[in-house]
């Protein structure tokens, strides 16, 4: 029986695909965290809800909602997504204060523009033309491919890990053609 849906191992075997080197994955798993770290410096800075009801400041909103979208792929990687949101939320509102300032501003433009940096390192190793100016979604998937690396890595999702090697055979071999 399959826990994951199909579309999780195409889209594993489409990232691993565009990062083959491992200073690419380094690169890219190191600058996609430094920039989602950097969107929720600023996320922090404003509520939701019912004021005087109900209120949830928005970067936890976005945390729980993504994480939540995680758990149609896979449990287990939805939980290793959920606690990596979570370390990169406390962190973030350390520098946030869950207000508007300097601080929060500048740390948050810096990851920013360090997590690009070494995003565009990564696509220059790899010899590929940066995916990021296709679709800048796809730095929101670095989570889920850091989480399923490291259950591979310790062999687990073998099965999960399976389908994306076949899957990935199959990109290579059209590719190759």
């Amino acid at each position: 029986m399959r826990w994951y849906s199909a579309s999780l191992a195409q889209q594993l075997a489409n990232y691993t695909y565009y990062h083959q080197k491992r200073w690419t994955k380094i690169t890219h798993y190191c600058g996609g965290v430094l920039i989602i770290f950097a969107l929720l410096i600023p996320l922090s800075w404003f509520q939701v809800g019912i004021i005087d009801v109900y209120e949830i400041n928005l970067m936890w909103l976005v945390v729980i909602v993504w994480g939540l979208y995680f758990l149609l792929s896979d449990v287990l990687i939805a939980l290793l997504v959920a606690l990596m949101l979570f370390v990169l939320g406390v962190v973030a509102s350390i520098f946030s204060f869950y207000t508007p300032n300097w601080q929060g501003l500048w740390v948050a433009l810096g990851a920013l523009l360090v997590g690009l940096l070494l995003q565009v390192i990564g696509y220059f190793i790899e010899g590929r033309r940066a995916v990021l100016r296709d679709d800048i979604s796809k730095v929101f998937f670095t989570p889920v491919s850091l989480a399923s690396l490291l259950l591979f890595r310790f062999k687990l999702h073998r099965q999960l890990r399976d389908e994306v090697s076949r899957i990935l055979a199959q990109i290579n071999q059209f590719k190759q053609q």
